[in-house]
C-alpha cells in the first residue's frame, strides 16, 4: 500500500512555511528558488533531497547536490543526513500502518546506510571525481594533480624573467608547435617592443594571468582570445550597443540639452561676447540636425564640449544669462557645474567616436595574453597538472561527448546559484542534458541580492536568466521571503533601507523590484506569548565621525577620523559588554582589510579581546620575514644579509649586542661570508646549531627544518604577550606552505628559499591564520565576504566611506567590455590623453562594482540578528553638510535618511548615540591583562595530530616508522602485496579481488558476470570499476587464475558462511564496510573493513590478502597484518562494545584461512597506540626497526646512517 504525497508532506514538512513546502514538493523540470537572508534555504534544499528519496522519485545516489565551498558542502552533507534520520524517526513515531510506512522507510534507511554514495560536494570536487572515474574516455591521466600556488607563481615568475630578457626561445620552447610562428611574429612587432618597454614585463604577465582567469571563466580558450584580438571592432560595437541602452533613459535629457543650446540660447544677441561666438558656431553646426542615434548624440556632446565648454572662464552678460536659465532648467549652478554634470556623458561620447584609437595596442596586449595562456596550458599538460577551471571545462566536454558519465542522475540541486560563472553553468547544463530517456530536473537556490563574488567571475546574469525562464513558463519560480534570523524591528529597518536603495531595481540591467523580507507569523506568535517587543530605534544605530578639526583647531584628515571612529566603536562595544553581552556576540564587518589596523589599535587601547580573520599581511609579518632569513641562511650561510637577519631574529635567542657585533664584522672584511665566519669564530654553539639545522633541512626538507621553531618555541619570550599566539600560528602556517611547495617541487632547500625570498620581497597578499577557535570569547573582525553565510547577535559595519577604483591602480587589466585596458599611452607625446578603452571600462566596470557593492552592503547588514551598528566617517562643510566624495555605502545611507526625513546631525557631530563618555567618567575596575606564557601557548597550539589515519598507516608505522616515512613522507610507492615470485599479483589485482568479493553473491553461476566474454559486457563492467582496477580486469590472460581463487573462496568454510548469510538474511553482514570515526584528540580513523558480520553474541572480522605463502612465513609481515586487524578490531569494539570479537586473514592465493589469536589483546592499549601514532606521523621521530629490514621493500634505499 503506497502512501499519498500529500500525507507525507503533512508528516515531514510540518515545520515548513507554505513557500518552502511548495518548493520541496514541486514536480517541475526547472525550479528556481529566490531565498532571502535567513529564509532557511539550506534547510529547504536538504528537505528537497530527503523528499526525493522518501517518495521514491530518486535514490540517494541519483541526486547530484552542488555548492561552491568545502565548508558549505560539509554543512549541506551534515544537514541532509540529519534530515534523513529525523524523517525516519518521524515516520516510526507516526500513526501510519506498517504497510504505509514500509516503502518510505526502506527508501530512507537505504539512503542513511549508503549515504557515502551520495554526491554532495563542491562543483570542482564533482568534476574531479568525474574525470578520475571516466578517464578512459579522455587523454587525461587519472593521476593528475591540481596546480599548487607555488607552481603557478614559479611559471609566471619565469615568464617575467624571460620577457625582461626578450628571451624568445623560452616562449617558443614552452609552446605547442602551432604557436611558434605567432610567437616569432609578436616578438618582431615594434609596437609590442615599445609597449613592453613602457609598461614593463611584470605588467604584461600580470595582464595575461588575469586574462586567463577572466576569459577562461566565460568558456574562452587561448586560441579564441588570440583570434578575438583581431576582431576588437566587433567587441567595441557590442559595447557601444550596451552604452546606448544604458544611456537611452537620457533621451529626454539630451533633447532638452539640444533645445537649450541650439534653439533657445540667444547667442546672436551678444555678438561681441567670446562665449556667444562659440555657441553660434555650435548652433551653426547643429541647427535643424537633431541627433537620432546614440552615435549622433555622441558627436553632438563632444562638439558641445570642444566648442563651448573648453573655455568658460571669461565672464560677460551672455554667461550670466545662460547660468540663470541653467539653474532653473537643469538645476546646475553655473556653467562649470553644468560641464561637470555632463562629464561622464561627454567621456563616453568621446569613446564612441575614438574607440579605434587604442585598438592596435589592445590587440597586441590580447595576443600576448593568448600566447602566454597557451604556453601555460602546454606547461600544465607536460607536467600532468590541472587548474580548477580545467576540471570544469574537461568535465563539461566529457559529459557532452559521453553523456553516460552523468547519466545516472535524475535530479540536480544547486545551492548559492547566484555565484555561478559561465563555465560552471555550462557544466550543469551538460549534466542536465545527459539522459535521453527522461529530463533531469534542476532545482537551483540563490539570492540576487547576495551575489558578491564578481571578483571570482561569478555572473549574476546567469541566475537572473533562470529566474526569467521560470517566470516565463519554463519552470516554477518561488520566492522564500520569511526570514527567521532578524528581530522584527531590525527586519523593518532593513526592508526600509534597501527598499529605498533598490526602488528602481537592483541594477541597470536587472529591473527586479526589491523583495522585502517577511517576519514569520510563527515568530510573531512567539513574541506575543513571551511579551517580547522590538524597538526599531534600538535595533539600528548609526555612528558617523565627521569632525573637521581637532580640539586644537587643526584640520583632521581621513586617517584620523577613521582612528577616532574605531575608538568610539570600541567604547560602544565595551558599554554593550558591561551590560552582559559576551564578546563573541559581537562582530565587526569591513569592506576591506585596510581597516584592520585602526580597529586593532582601538581594541588594544580599551583591552577588548579581538581576532582579525584572514589578514592578508602574512608575508609582511616580522616572524615571516625572520623565517625567510632563517631558511636563506640555512641554504647559504655565506649570504651575509640572510645570516645577519637570522642572528637579529628571536629564533636563536641572541642578544641585540651579539647581532650588532656580527653586523660590525661586515666592515672589517670585503669577502663574502663575513657574518658566518664571525659566528664560527665567536659563537661556536650557535654555529653548531645552524649546521645541525642545515643537515636537517637538506636531509628531511625545508619544512622539517623550519618546524624546529615550533618544537622549541622559547624564542617567543621576546615577543609581546598578545602577539605570541599569532606569531606561532604564522610560523606553523609557513611550515604548511613549505610542505605545499615540497609536494610540487620536492624537498629542495634552494628552491624553497628562493620562493620565500621572492614572495616576501613582493609582499604578495596572503591570508594569515586565525589562531583562536570559534568558541573563544572574543570580538571577531572580518571582511563582509568572510562573513557570508554567518550570523551574529550584534553586527557593526565599519568603513561606510570606503571607495575603490575600477582598475585598482593597475596599468594594464583585462576587460570584458574592451578586451584590455591601458592606463595611458606609451607614446610620450600622448601622455596627457586618456585611452578610450580606459574611459568606457572605468564607467562600465565602476557601475558593475557599485551595483555589487550595494549587494555587499545588504549581505553585511543582514548578518545581524538583533542589533546593527553602521559606522562611517566623512568630512563636512561649514553648514555640517557631508562631503560629496563619500563612499557608496555612506552616500546611500545619507540619501535614505534624507528621504525618510530623520535627523542625524547629532551623529554627524561625531558623538555616539548613547552618553557613553559620561558613563566612563567613573572608572570601571578591570582585570589587568595577563601575559600569555609559553605554557599557555603550548596548551593552545600544541602539536597537531594527523587529520586522518588509516589501518595501513597505523600498521606500517607500528611495523617500522622509518618505512612509514619512506612511503608516506617521501612518496615511494607502497608494494606490500607484490608477490616474490614471477607469479601473477600486485596491489591492483588485490583491489580488484576485494571489489568483486564486495559485490558478488558467491554463487558459482553468477561469477561469469564479472568476466564477460563479449566487449560490450566488458565495457559495462569496466564502467562500474574504479579507474585503478580496470587494467587488472582488462588482462584476460589471468582470468582463469582469478576465477579459481574466487571459486575456491566461495567453496571454503568462510565462503559458505557468507553465502548462507546473504541467502537467509539472518544476522548482519557488511562487505567493504566504510568507517569514519573521530577521536577525542581530533584525528579521524578512516577506511573500510573487507568483511564484517555479527549476531547477538559475537562480531567477526576478516581481511583478504593475496600475498603468497612464502611471504607469510616472515613473522614481520604477519606482524604488519596483525596490526591492521588490531586497528579494525578497535573500530569494531567502539561500535559493538558488548559482543565478543573474532578476527582472521583469508589468503586468497593459498586458499586458506588464518585465525588470529586474541589472547592478551587490550583495546585500551590499541587506543593509546593510535593516539601516540596520530601525533608521531606528523612530526616524527621516525626511528628504524632493524628487525624488519630483511623483508622491507625499501631496504636498499634506507641508509643505515639515517637510523639511530
Amino acid at each position: 500500500m503506497e502512501i499519498d504525497e500529500a500525507t507525507l508532506a503533512d508528516l515531514f514538512l510540518a515545520k515548513a512555511t507554505p513557500k518552502q513546502r511548495e518548493a520541496v514538493v514541486s514536480k517541475d523540470d526547472l525550479i528556481v528558488i529566490s531565498a532571502g537572508a535567513g529564509s532557511g534555504k539550506t534547510r529547504t534544499l536538504s528537505w528537497r533531497f530527503a523528499w526525493l528519496v522518501a517518495t521514491g522519485s530518486a535514490r540517494h545516489d541519483e541526486v547530484l547536490t552542488i555548492t561552491y565551498t568545502e565548508k558549505a558542502a560539509q554543512e549541506m552533507e551534515d544537514r541532509i543526513l540529519s534530515t534523513l534520520k529525523e524523517w525516519l524517526q518521524i515516520l516510526e513515531g507516526s500513526s501510519l500502518t506498517f504497510k504505509q510506512k514500509d516503502t518510505v522507510s526502506r527508501n530512507l534507511k537505504r539512503a542513511c546506510e549508503r549515504f557515502d554514495e551520495a554526491q554532495i560536494s563542491t562543483i570542482h570536487s564533482f568534476a574531479m571525481n568525474l574525470l578520475k572515474s571516466f578517464s578512459h574516455f579522455l587523454d587525461t591521466s587519472p593521476n593528475f594533480d591540481i596546480v599548487s600556488p607555488p607552481q603557478e607563481d614559479q611559471f609566471y615568475g619565469s615568464a617575467v624573467n624571460a620577457l625582461d630578457l626578450l628571451d624568445e626561445d623560452w616562449f617558443v620552447q614552452g609552446a605547442a608547435p602551432e604557436w611558434h610562428e605567432r610567437i616569432k611574429a609578436l616578438f618582431s612587432n615594434d609596437t609590442f617592443k615599445e609597449s613592453l618597454n613602457f609598461y614593463g614585463p611584470r605588467a604584461f604577465v600580470d595582464l595575461a594571468r588575469q586574462a586567463c582567469a577572466l576569459f577562461g571563466s566565460r568558456g574562452l580558450d587561448p586560441e579564441g582570445l588570440f583570434e578575438g584580438a583581431t576582431r576588437l571592432e566587433d567587441l567595441d560595437s557590442r559595447t557601444m550597443d550596451l552604452i546606448s541602452a544604458l544611456r537611452s533613459d537620457q533621451g529626454g535629457f539630451y533633447d532638452s540639452l539640444y533645445d537649450f543650446w541650439i534653439e533657445e540660447a540667444r547667442a546672436k544677441d551678444y555678438e561681441k561676447d567670446k562665449l556667444s561666438l562659440s555657441v553660434r558656431v555650435l548652433q551653426g553646426n547643429w541647427k535643424e540636425r537633431r541627433p537620432k542615434s546614440y552615435i549622433e548624440w555622441a558627436h553632438f556632446l563632444v562638439d558641445l564640449n570642444d566648442k563651448v565648454f573648453s573655455d568658460i572662464r571669461s565672464g560677460g552678460e551672455f554667461k550670466k544669462c545662460l547660468e540663470s536659465v541653467l539653474s532653473e532648467r537643469f538645476g546646475h549652478e553655473g556653467l562649470k557645474a553644468h560641464r561637470e554634470a555632463l562629464s561622464c556623458d561627454i567621456a563616453l561620447a568621446r569613446w564612441a567616436i575614438e574607440a579605434s584609437k587604442d585598438r592596435p595596442l589592445r590587440e597586441i596586449l590580447l595576443k600576448f595574453s593568448g600566447m602566454l595562456w597557451a604556453i601555460w596550458e602546454e606547461h600544465k599538460k607536460r607536467h600532468g597538472i590541472l587548474s580548477f577551471d580545467d576540471l570544469l571545462i574537461r568535465a563539461k566536454d566529457l559529459v557532452a561527448s559521453h553523456p553516460e558519465a552523468a547519466g545516472k542522475y535524475r535530479h540536480i540541486l544547486v545551492d548559492e546559484f547566484q555565484d555561478t560563472n559561465g563555465v560552471q553553468c555550462m557544466l550543469i547544463e551538460s549534466i542536465k542534458a545527459a539522459r535521453q530517456d527522461q529530463t533531469i530536473k534542476l532545482f537551483v537556490v540563490g539570492d540576487l541580492k547576495q551575489s558578491i563574488y564578481r571578483f571570482r567571475h561569478a555572473n549574476l546574469e546567469i541566475f537572473a536568466d533562470y529566474i526569467r525562464r521560470a517566470q516565463g513558463g519554463e519552470g516554477h519560480y518561488i520566492a522564500l521571503g520569511e526570514s527567521f534570523r532578524m528581530s522584527e524591528g531590525l527586519l523593518k529597518n532593513i526592508n526600509d533601507l534597501f527598499g529605498h536603495l533598490w526602488r528602481d531595481g537592483m541594477s541597470s540591467s536587472l529591473k527586479y523590484p526589491y523583495e522585502p523580507l517577511i517576519y514569520p507569523e510563527i515568530l510573531k506568535k512567539e513574541d506575543k506569548d513571551l511579551e517580547t517587543t522590538h524597538d526599531e530605534t534600538e535595533s539600528l544605530q548609526i555612528v558617523i565621525e565627521a569632525a573637521g578639526e581637532d580640539k586644537d583647531g587643526n584640520k583632521v584628515n581621513g586617517a584620523s577620523r577613521k582612528s577616532s571612529l574605531a575608538l568610539k566603536l570600541a567604547g560602544l562595544f565595551s558599554a554593550i559588554h558591561e551590560k552582559g553581552a559576551p564578546w563573541n556576540d559581537m562582530v565587526v564587518l569591513v569592506p576591506a582589510r585596510s581597516y584592520y589596523e585602526a580597529l586593532e589599535e582601538a581594541f588594544q587601547r580599551l583591552e577588548i579581546p579581538a581576532v582579525f580573520v584572514e589578514q592578508k599581511s602574512f608575508f609582511s609579518r616580522a616572524e615571516t620575514i625572520d623565517a625567510t632569513a632563517f631558511l636563506l641562511a640555512l641554504n647559504d650561510p655565506e649570504d651575509d644579509f640572510a645570516m645577519i637577519g637570522l642572528l637579529s631574529s628571536p629564533f636563536l635567542r641572541l642578544s641585540q649586542e651579539v647581532a650588532l657585533k656580527a653586523l660590525a664584522s661586515l666592515r672589517k672584511e670585503n669577502d663574502r661570508g663575513r657574518a658566518w665566519n664571525y659566528v664560527k669564530t665567536n659563537l661556536s654553539n650557535v654555529a653548531r646549531k645552524i649546521e645541525d639545522l642545515r643537515r636537517r633541512a637538506f636531509l628531511r626538507g625545508p619544512a622539517d627544518a623550519l618546524n624546529y621553531l615550533l618544537e622549541e618555541p622559547l624564542w617567543m619570550m621576546s615577543l609581546p604577550p598578545y602577539k605570541r599566539i599569532s606569531a606561532f600560528s604564522n610560523v606553523r602556517h609557513l611550515v604548511h606552505l613549505l610542505k605545499t611547495y615540497e609536494d610540487a617541487f620536492g624537498k629542495d632547500v634552494v628552491g624553497a628559499a628562493w620562493y620565500l625570498k621572492e614572495t616576501t620581497k613582493l609582499n604578495i597578499p596572503y591570508e594569515e591564520t586565525t589562531p583562536l577557535g570559534e568558541d573563544e570569547d572574543v570580538v571577531r573582525v572580518m571582511t563582509v565576504h568572510a562573513a557570508k553565510g554567518l550570523e551574529f547577535p550584534i553586527v557593526a559595519v565599519f568603513g561606510l566611506e570606503h571607495r575603490r577604483h575600477p582598475r585598482s591602480g593597475s596599468s594594464l587589466v583585462p576587460s570584458i567590455f574592451t578586451g584590455a585596458v591601458l592606463s595611458s599611452y606609451p607614446d610620450p607625446f600622448m601622455q596627457k590623453e586618456s585611452p578610450p578603452s580606459k574611459i568606457v571600462h572605468d564607467y562600465l566596470e565602476g557601475m558593475a562594482q557599485d551595483e555589487e557593492k550595494l549587494r555587499l552592503f545588504y549581505v553585511a547588514c543582514t548578518r545581524a540578528k538583533k542589533r546593527l551598528i553602521l559606522c562611517g566617517s566623512c568630512s563636512v562643510d561649514k553648514e555640517r553638510n557631508p562631503s560629496g566624495k563619500n563612499g557608496l555605502w555612506l552616500k546611500s545611507l545619507l540619501a535614505w535618511q534624507e528621504e525618510k526625513n530623520f535627523d542625524i546631525s547629532e551623529k554627524l557631530s561625531g558623538e555616539i548615540g548613547t552618553n557613553y563618555r559620561e558613563k566612563r567618567k567613573t572608572k570601571i575596575k578591570r582585570e589587568p591583562s595577563k601575559p600569555v606564557s609559553l605554557k599557555k601557548i603550548s596548551l593552545k597550539v600544541k602539536p597537531s595530530p594527523i587529520d586522518r589515519l588509516s589501518a595501513t598507516e597505523y600498521a606500517i608505522f607500528s611495523w617500522c616508522p622509518r618505512a612509514y616515512r619512506l612511503g608516506y613522507k617521501q612518496g615511494l610507492p607502497l608494494k606490500w602485496e607484490l608477490p616474490r615470485s614471477e607469479d601473477y599479483g600486485g596491489p591492483d589485482v588485490g583491489s580488484l579481488m576485494h571489489w568483486i568479493l564486495a559485490h558478488w553473491d558467491l554463487r558459482k553461476e553468477s561469477l561469469p558476470r564479472f568476466f564477460p566474454q563479449n566487449d560490450e559486457g566488458l565495457e559495462e563492467v569496466l564502467r562500474l570499476l574504479p579507474t585503478g582496477m580496470r587494467p587488472a580486469l582488462k588482462d584476460k590472460a589471468h582470468w582463469d587464475t582469478l576465477q579459481d581463487w574466487l571459486s575456491s573462496f566461495a567453496e571454503s568454510h568462510l565462503g559458505a558462511k557468507i553465502k548462507g548469510l546473504l541467502a537467509s538474511r539472518k544476522g548482519q553482514i557488511l562487505r567493504e564496510a566504510p568507517f569514519n570515526i573521530k577521536m577525542d584528540f581530533g584525528t579521524r580513523l578512516v577506511g573500510q573493513i573487507d568483511l564484517l558480520y555479527y549476531d547477538e553474541s559475537k562480531v567477526y572480522i576478516w581481511d583478504y590478502k593475496i600475498t603468497e605463502e612464502s611471504d607469510t612465513r616472515e613473522n614481520s609481515f604477519m606482524d604488519l597484518y596483525y596490526n591492521q586487524l588490531k586497528f579494525y578490531g578497535y573500530v569494531a569494539r567502539r561500535q559493538f562494545p558488548r559482543q565478543a570479537l573474532e578476527m582472521g586473514l583469508y589468503m586468497l592465493r593459498e586458499k586458506r584461512a588464518v585465525a588470529v589469536d586474541m589472547k592478551g589483546l587490550s583495546f585500551d592499549d590499541v587506543e593509546r597506540q593510535i593516539n601516540d601514532i596520530s601525533f608521531r606521523v606528523v612530526n616524527g621521530p621516525f626511528e628504524g626497526n632493524d628487525n624488519m629490514c630483511h623483508s622491507c621493500p625499501w631496504k636498499n634505499l634506507c641508509s643505515r646512517q639515517l637510523r639511530p
